[in-house]
């Protein structure tokens, strides 16, 4: 069976550190007292009152690539990657409960995919505190299986994305660990539930970084968030992923010397694609910046990158907003070069700008303050905001922008994302790109057609974006 760990220092990541409160320091004298009994060649890994305990390989033993038990890890290679990153398009959590996501906008947003046929399906499921218990989170992966479905009978060829970002809660307590999840990773099987607090930082509530709403950042070190990962990554897998997103990623790995953590954890998720998903591999994907995370051979451990657009507003009209180089932390120009995965070589990795959603500033409607906000607002707001010829005069420039100043870069467009607005509570207002909504499905089109001119030129009904679901 295979280990997510074979090194003396990867088991050290594999310690499910004994339940109690993080700034405790017997949590320190606790792990002084393991790692004496690790190098005696016993590793006993403890969570709350249970135990997990394993013999280390004799020494010497060359237990690299255990090929005779491992699943082949496979890379998606360059063309594919940019044959998924042709036609991208957000449809942000499809995964949501009817009470969120009704089925009626459901069969909307199915109907403009069979007729834009998109390549890329982004965000389509994911999880921010969106399930509470064992049931609610598999109720979660039971939508995101019919949702794939009926996309994948609308789009057969259409990669679909799920996200698992850079936040837990304590929710994850009430969601048992399914004894696939050791038994995959090749450990002891334990009938208990997640623990949000042997996921965090060992500075956590004290660093005020690693604190995030009512959660936390969660380190990718820790055996318990690779344990969260894994799960839900498998189970995307096996509703129909193909691409799995791992968030603001640099986050989760402030304490992964080398990366090796993640990487293990990446290439267990790979593992796990080349045997169960649809055409045989996974694409991993995350917000890396401008350079690229790399294992120990100077691999890249993502196949491509995503980034916000970090349009600048010129103010005064919503639509005087540009897209420029070197402007704050923006991509353009800088995707570094290197190898990928699969170990080819690439000038600039590839890379998705997206609309994103982010939240609210204190000054919404206020162009000109160089910051991350257009007019006061999140990317995806201050786009909804607009005017809908200016949605798709805006597209247009902005397609075209990338085309010319960086063609590693790839515009995601925005079919379904949600919106942050004064006074609207949870679960927010959805920007929708639909026919009756946005009305943006024909400008997508004409983009993705390779239409030099595609400014709106179609009258359609007033947009309701703004309206409630």
């Amino acid at each position: 069976m295979r280990k997510l760990h074979e090194s003396l220092e990867s088991k050290l990541d594999w310690y499910r550190k004994w339940h109690q409160n993080p700034t405790s320091n017997l949590v320190h004298y606790a792990f002084l007292f393991l790692f004496a009994l690790l190098m005696t060649g016993v590793i006993i890994t403890f969570s709350g009152s249970h135990a997990m305990v394993a013999t280390q390989p004799p020494s010497g033993a060359n237990t690299a690539g255990q090929t005779s038990a491992s699943p082949a890890v496979k890379y998606p290679t360059y063309q594919q990657i940019q044959s998924a990153l042709s036609r991208p398009i957000t449809m942000q959590y499809m995964s949501d409960d009817p009470s969120i996501y009704p089925l009626s906008q459901e069969h909307q947003d199915i109907q403009m995919i069979t007729a834009l046929q998109p390549s890329m399906v982004g965000r389509w499921a994911g999880w921010w505190a969106s399930s509470y218990d064992t049931a609610s989170d598999q109720a979660h992966f039971a939508r995101a299986k019919s949702t794939a479905d009926d996309i994948h009978r609308a789009d057969p060829n259409a990669v679909l994305e799920a996200a698992i970002l850079e936040y837990v809660n304590k929710t994850v307590n009430n969601i048992a660990i399914p004894a696939w999840v050791f038994t995959d990773l090749g450990l002891p099987v334990q009938k208990i539930n997640f623990d949000f607090y042997a996921m965090l930082y060992n500075d956590y509530p004290r660093n005020a970084h690693h604190v995030m709403q009512d959660g936390a950042v969660p380190d990718i070190t820790k055996p318990e968030t690779q344990l969260w990962y894994y799960y839900r990554a498998r189970s995307y897998i096996d509703a129909g992923a193909e691409a799995i997103h791992l968030g603001q990623v640099k986050l989760i790995t402030e304490a992964d010397s080398g990366y090796d953590s993640l990487y293990t954890l990446a290439n267990e998720i790979r593992a796990y694609g080349a045997a169960h998903a649809r055409h045989g591999y996974v694409f991993l994907d995350a917000h890396e910046g401008t350079d690229n995370l790399t294992d120990q051979n100077n691999k890249m451990i993502f196949d491509f990158n995503e980034s916000p657009l970090r349009p600048r507003d010129a103010g005064p009209a919503l639509s005087n907003v540009v897209l420029e180089k070197n402007y704050l932390d923006s991509i353009y120009g800088k995707s570094a070069g290197g190898t990928l995965p699969d170990g080819e070589s690439v000038s600039s990795a590839p890379y998705l700008a997206e609309f994103d959603n982010y939240g609210i500033s204190k000054h919404p409607g206020t162009p000109g303050n160089s910051d991350y906000y257009v007019f006061g607002y999140d990317e995806i707001t201050w786009f909804s905001k607009m005017a809908e010829t200016d949605r798709n005069n805006w597209l247009a420039y902005a397609s075209n922008w990338l085309k010319v100043n960086d063609p590693a870069g790839h515009l995601e467009m925005p079919g379904r994302r949600v919106t942050t607005l004064p006074g609207v509570p949870w679960p927010g207002i959805y920007y929708r790109a639909d026919d009756g909504y946005g009305n943006q499905v024909s400008t997508i089109s004409c983009i993705w057609s390779g239409s030099s001119s595609c400014a709106s030129s179609v009258t359609k009904p007033p947009a309701k974006i703004l309206a409630p679901n």
